[in-house]
């Protein structure tokens, strides 16, 4: 059945991605898919989260340790702790620029790996499919899976904006406070507003990393499907001559 093997390719793919190793015991089995595997799935889109942040900082780090060398070796004086504050605003900028404007090969492929095209596509050939519709009728029933895990990613960016509307009042409130106190902060509003923000932060963080790690399971399925596609049509052509 057509919709059966589309739901446990779907299942086989998250447990390849997370690295999780099944128990023969069903039980076992059941804990470890409903506990050790969500927060596996999300450590992966954690990490396809950071990789574009990691190597920004990298970059950084690397150019900020040598203009500290370069001018080093120019002895610091006032003017050239000046001059040295400004290269490094200058090249943070410049940074910013050339990550958010980087090069497609640098982040389209969403931490898609050739080992993981490959499982999909040896998946696939154990039910020895002799057509491309087969095929595309398999890509279909994932689409209609990714339509249903797109809508609660939606939900869930919902939620994060309602929950930054809420740090937007109460900031709004705490600014209301200080100017007719005087620039005085209440210690309690302080402390509520900082939690806030800061749990708005993480929930931005996780929530674009579970969309990251959902969308690196259907983007290695989808392309699975294309490999062998592409080489159904390599075998048709090389029939035909």
């Amino acid at each position: 059945m057509l919709y059966g093997f589309s739901k446990s390719l779907v299942k086989e793919v998250e447990v390849m991605v997370a690295e999780v190793g099944l128990s023969k015991y069903e039980a076992l089995n059941w804990l470890l898919k409903n506990y050790r595997l969500p927060l596996s799935l999300l450590m992966v889109g954690v990490g396809v989260f950071l990789s574009g942040i990691a190597k920004f900082i990298a970059l950084l780090a690397l150019a900020s340790l040598t203009l500290y060398w370069l001018f080093e070796l120019l002895f610091w004086t006032s003017s050239t702790i000046t001059l040295f504050n400004n290269a490094n605003a200058a090249l943070f900028c410049f940074l910013i620029v050339i990550s958010v404007f980087s090069i497609p090969s640098s982040y389209c492929f969403c931490g898609v790996h050739d080992e993981y095209v490959k499982f999909v596509s040896d998946a696939l050939k154990r039910l020895n499919l002799s057509h491309r519709e087969q095929v595309t009728l398999i890509k279909e029933n994932m689409r209609e899976f990714e339509r249903r895990v797109k809508v609660r990613v939606i939900g869930l960016r919902t939620a994060l904006v309602i929950c930054w509307a809420w740090v937007g009042y109460l900031l709004k409130e705490a600014i209301k406070f200080a100017v007719n106190n005087k620039g005085q902060f209440v210690a309690g509003d302080s402390y509520i507003l900082t939690l806030s923000i800061l749990g708005g932060f993480i929930l931005y963080f996780l929530i674009e990393s579970y969309a990251k790690a959902n969308l690196l399971i259907f983007k290695i399925i989808q392309l699975g499907c294309n490999e062998v596609e592409y080489k159904m049509l390599s075998e048709n052509k090389t029939i035909r001559n």
